[in-house]
């Protein structure tokens, strides 16, 4: 069969790959590559940015409390729902961090403004924006730590740690709720085919 081009999702390097293999590692950073799942969600980004500039340009995407309601005709309505698909297929396994993260955030956009229209659950909407929300409350405790960890001796960058170190313990609570949450949601939704897109348990902490 034909050779088709990819992008590492890592590294972002281009290199061929044999149209008849379902994984690869990239040549360059040696990132394992599921390749239906890979092409499943660069169709379905590229397909959402699409959509998303018509949507923005129509004013359809809710901007603020005051916002007007506007209708999400086919053209607008085909295009995202070709994106939810994709980006649920691509999560049918676990994408690398930068595709998966980027999906979290295209899928809580997709289903918000689906839920707004009357076109999906509001559970499947909440289970997403949650999700998004746990994603950037994980990186920003990994970015606390990372600080405490790297910081110089002194006098003021141990206040500083000190202040990292409550934001640290504040965050635990905060995602330990959302986590709580985030299950219920998962129980409630009963996915056919599992979505992995959430990091495992033991990543989590």
């Amino acid at each position: 069969m034909d050779e088709i081009t990819i992008r590492c999702p890592t590294c972002e390097t281009e290199f061929p790959v044999p149209g008849n293999v379902n994984f690869w590692r990239c040549d360059h950073c040696g990132q394992g590559i599921d390749i239906l799942a890979h092409l499943a969600y660069e169709w379905g980004q590229e397909t959402f940015l699409e959509a998303r500039e018509i949507a923005i340009a129509r004013r359809i995407i809710p901007i603020g409390k005051k916002s007007r309601w506007h209708p999400l005709d086919e053209e607008v309505a085909l295009p995202y729902e070709q994106a939810y698909s994709a980006i649920r297929e691509a999560f049918r396994t676990r994408l690398p961090e930068k595709q998966r993260k980027a999906g979290i955030e295209i899928m809580a956009e997709i289903t918000g403004l689906f839920a707004y229209h009357l076109m999906t659950s509001p559970i499947e909407a909440n289970y997403w924006g949650k999700l998004l929300a746990e994603q950037k409350g994980l990186d920003e405790m990994a970015a606390y730590r990372e600080r405490i960890s790297s910081s110089p001796k002194g006098f003021f960058y141990g206040l500083l740690r000190l202040w990292w170190r409550f934001r640290v313990k504040r965050l635990r609570r905060y995602l330990a709720k959302l986590e709580r949450q985030i299950d219920q949601l998962e129980a409630l939704l009963e996915f056919v085919e599992p979505v992995q897109a959430r990091l495992p348990k033991a990543q989590r902490l």
